[in-house]
């Protein structure tokens, strides 16, 4: 020990008072390294100038709060520091909710924002687990590179028996690359939106074949564009249509819901500019 150093730490606040901790650390120097030290104190991270029994404080008022504003006002901080303590905290809780994937799982996308430079509209891929019925990842984008990049961390790929997601064949291409062993079920949903005999009147796989087949080769017949465009997707989905027979009646329902908590979150947040932002608040939503 060769010195002393005297640190002011902001703590907790005590019956509305601020609380402000003066202390006196000492100073070490290392003489196999010949580096200098300065003593580390539990509760306070190297670095910071506030304990972290403050910080969840903060994070406690943000919970309790609807608005920033007030919580500011209420434990006398800086827009600055409260902004990095909550997505810090965030971060922290979606790390203790990480776990292998599940064996069923659901894909699909809404709308995030505009993006004014480009003139154009921006979209974030929400995957969902439906057996523990709560959002896994969200990712910026549908491009297959990003949907890799940021699903990759996620370990038992090959856990996943079926994916349910919407008639589009980006969707298609990657999950069949990404999970080996899934059978992709088409949404339920959007099937009726094209074909609502199918699922309505037809019960179990078999009859439900059946009917795709007659649908298909009626359509053969008719000379109506729209028709002929729409038996060629039947004809390509067909065997993701039917997988809804066969796997436990999966569909999206689920993560349409969770899409209609996003819109919460964006409208109490009055939007998003940034992505990373927005995915720790929604994960932490739709735990």
């Amino acid at each position: 020990m060769y010195d002393h150093r005297t640190v002011t730490i902001r703590d907790e606040p005590m019956r509305k008072a601020e609380i402000r901790l003066l202390i006196r650390k000492r100073r070490f120097s290392c003489r196999l390294w010949r580096l200098p030290f300065t003593e580390p104190v539990d509760g306070i991270r190297k670095g910071y100038r506030t304990t972290q029994r403050y910080r969840e404080a903060l994070w406690d008022a943000a919970e309790e709060f609807i608005d920033l504003k007030t919580v500011r006002r209420r434990m006398r901080c800086s827009s600055g520091l409260l902004h990095s303590v909550v997505y810090e905290q965030l971060e922290l809780r979606r790390r203790t909710r990480l776990y292998q994937w599940s064996d069923k799982v659901g894909i699909d996308e809404h709308y995030f924002r505009r993006n004014k430079s480009l003139d154009e509209r921006e979209f974030v891929m929400m995957i969902v687990d439906h057996r523990n019925h709560r959002v896994m990842e969200v990712v910026e984008g549908k491009r297959g590179d990003k949907l890799l990049a940021a699903l990759s961390h996620i370990p038992g790929r090959e856990n996943v028996r079926f994916v349910a997601l919407d008639l589009c064949d980006p969707y298609k291409r990657f999950t069949k690359a990404f999970f080996p062993n899934a059978q992709l079920v088409a949404d339920k949903f959007h099937v009726l939106r094209i074909v609502p005999a199918l699922v309505r009147h037809h019960r179990g796989h078999a009859r439900a074949k059946r009917a795709l087949m007659g649908l298909i080769e009626t359509f053969a017949q008719s000379v109506v564009p729209e028709l002929q465009t729409l038996r060629r997707t039947l004809i390509k989905w067909r065997k993701e249509v039917l997988a809804y027979f066969y796997s436990g009646r999966l569909t999206n329902a689920r993560t349409e819901g969770f899409n209609l908590k996003a819109k919460l979150v964006k409208r109490r947040g009055y939007g998003y500019r940034s992505f990373s932002n927005y995915r720790l608040r929604l994960l932490n939503a739709c735990r």
